[in-house]
């Protein structure tokens, strides 16, 4: 029976490469790079020896080692983490990372898990904001009219649905504390970048823990951004001190550098938000 011509060949992708010198034609190649396959990886580029249709079984085992197993990737990294992040942190500055997530995707994949979890136990409605920005209206002279207090919150909600945007930009300022809190030990801006990223995505998922008991407890928004707060203080502590070493100067440092990031990014964010709404709003 003819093959329908919309069927998919035993192999449904072949790279537009020439097999390397001396190899025989039929001879296993790599998908990668075309070069000879002498086992399980390419010899050239370690790319893994696929052969044959991709199954939903593949499929399946691929993600489990990429995800899930236990010698690397992101399950690896959150439980070392968790339990010595100088170590991870060390390990990725002097080059050995293959066992670990990167930084940047473990911030996307830590800030995902906690705007879900917020979404879950809180929600993202607007009338919480509205009450925190309502403060900004009272009093003998207040900062903002209702009008411009309703601005405020729906700018507020829009940057609380994007995550990892703001986890970000506080990270800069707080990057850049800590290179110059702890220039003494020679640590660099990138190194020091590194260590934010990991320490702030870790923070993500420690609060993500809180978040049950929050719940739990009825807790304001004013109540979550203090225990948000905390969370990060503790994390960069911790984490300060198994980088540095032990003793309480690295832990009070990390903090320090958090307070000083946090202030930074506070003033600049307030201010800015502030500045937009008083010259658009009346």
């Amino acid at each position: 029976m003819p093959q329908s011509s919309s069927s998919l060949p035993s192999s449904a992708y072949a790279p537009d490469v020439a097999p390397s010198p001396g190899a025989s034609p039929d001879a296993p190649r790599c998908l990668h790079c075309g070069a000879a396959l002498p086992g399980r990886f390419c010899a050239d580029c370690g790319h893994p020896a696929h052969r044959g249709r991709l199954t939903v079984r593949g499929l399946a085992h691929e993600l489990t080692q990429q995800f899930l197993a236990l010698d690397r990737g992101l399950w690896h990294t959150v439980l070392e983490l968790a339990r010595r992040p100088g170590v991870v942190i060390r390990a990725y500055i002097a080059g050995h990372r293959r066992r670990y997530v990167g930084p940047m995707t473990y911030l996307f994949f830590a800030s995902a898990v906690l705007l879900l979890a917020i979404e879950v136990a809180f929600g993202n409605d607007l009338a919480r904001y509205q009450e925190s920005a309502r403060q900004l209206t009272t009093g003998d002279h207040p900062l903002l009219t209702a009008a411009q207090a309703d601005a405020w919150a729906r700018i507020d909600q829009r940057f609380g649905s994007q995550m990892t945007a703001m986890t970000l930009l506080m990270a800069v300022p707080f990057t850049i504390a800590f290179r110059r809190i702890f220039r003494a030990t020679g640590i660099n801006l990138a190194e020091s970048g590194v260590f934010t990223l990991y320490t702030f995505a870790q923070t993500a998922l420690a609060y993500v823990l809180l978040i049950p008991a929050l719940r739990l407890a009825g807790a304001t928004h004013a109540h979550r951004s203090f225990a948000t707060l905390g969370c990060y203080m503790v994390m960069c502590a911790y984490a300060a001190h198994s980088f540095f070493g032990p003793g309480q100067r690295a832990r009070r440092r990390g903090i320090l550098a958090f307070a000083a990031g946090y202030l930074a990014f506070l003033l600049l964010f307030a201010g800015t938000t502030f500045a937009y709404v008083v010259a658009t709003v009346r």
